[in-house]
């Protein structure tokens, strides 16, 4: 009776699998190290939601799983899913990581995420009100950033306008 041995090289690869993380850059490049201690100790935030503005994405985590690996489990924590991505997070310099779950309760993949400057312009032009008469409630006008009745703007009322 013959028996099929499993090659060498199969043998090899299955053992050096083993659970762990797969990071994938998506462009720009991250300011953390590679390899360094630096590189896995660094402070970053863990969302489950997206942020409203203020990050970039520049990069992804997948929580990889080896059958061949009993012992190997997603995690089902936010801190176990911190640990687990934290060398990939840190290696591309991200500020956060959002978690996602599979739905079972296991955090399978994240997304690496960067905080980025909001511009001065966008910023001024968030706090200084309306921009625009349409943004005003009935007949007022947009006037230096406040909505102004049309006789506090200086001009005559819509329904004196001549036809």
């Amino acid at each position: 009776m013959f028996r099929a041995l499993p090659s060498l090289a199969c043998v090899a690869s299955a053992v050096l699998m083993a659970c762990g993380t797969i990071a994938t850059p998506t462009g720009g490049g991250g300011a953390g190290g590679s390899g360094s201690e630096e590189a896995t100790s660094c402070s970053f935030g863990v969302l489950t939601a997206s942020p409203a503005s203020g990050y970039e994405e520049i990069g992804s985590v997948d929580m990889s799983l080896n059958p061949l690996c009993p012992e190997c489990s997603w995690p089902q924590s936010l801190a176990d899913f911190r640990e687990a991505v934290r060398p990939e997070v840190c290696k591309a310099g991200g500020d956060m990581v959002l978690a996602v779950s599979n739905g079972l309760g296991y955090y399978i993949k994240g997304t690496i995420l960067r905080r980025v400057e909001t511009p001065p312009a966008q910023a001024a032009a968030v706090s200084t009100g309306c921009q625009y008469d349409t943004q005003c409630k009935g007949e007022r006008l947009c006037v230096a950033g406040r909505c102004v009745e049309p006789a506090d703007a200086g001009a005559p009322a819509p329904s004196s306008y001549a036809h």
